[in-house]
């Protein structure tokens, strides 16, 4: 009988609300480098073929230029070209990330510096019922369990 008694009252003191105070939460500054603009040089080509390379070797040794080749095929020049283009794609997405985390970031810091302003805050407690009600359906189900057909 001791134990259903201290059980009953120990049911019946579920608080209606909550009441807490929000410390203040100091966040570490996020360092992020800014991102530079992709500034690429400009890159000529000349392409030879039987056709011109005595004129281009002509027009390198009037320039003074020395007459250096760095040959392709057609396919490792597109194979180079599509490299370039991954490179650039994913430089892009990278700066995405960079941004996104920055934007998350500063939503952040002002979510948390609203809650350090607000102080206390008081959150209702759903209950389902009380514990004696809790107790009686208990009671309730163990008689109808019991219950020879």
């Amino acid at each position: 009988m001791l134990t259903l008694t201290i059980f009953l009252t120990s049911c019946g003191s579920v608080p209606k609300s909550v009441t807490y105070k929000a410390e203040p939460i100091d966040r570490p500054k996020l360092v992020l480098p800014e991102t530079a603009t992709l500034d690429m040089r400009n890159v000529d080509f000349m392409i030879l073929t039987r056709q011109n390379v005595e004129e281009k070797f002509k027009e390198i040794e009037e320039r003074g230029d020395p007459i250096v080749i760095f040959g392709l095929k057609a396919q490792h020049y597109e194979d180079l070209s599509l490299n370039i283009a991954d490179i650039l794609e994913l430089l892009s997405q990278q700066e995405s990330v960079i941004v996104a985390y920055r934007e998350y970031y500063e939503q952040t810091e002002k979510v948390i510096e609203e809650n350090n302003q607000k102080g206390e805050v008081e959150i209702p407690v759903e209950t389902e019922g009380s514990g004696i009600d809790t107790i009686k359906n208990l009671f309730k189900w163990t008689s109808i369990i019991r219950t020879p057909f």
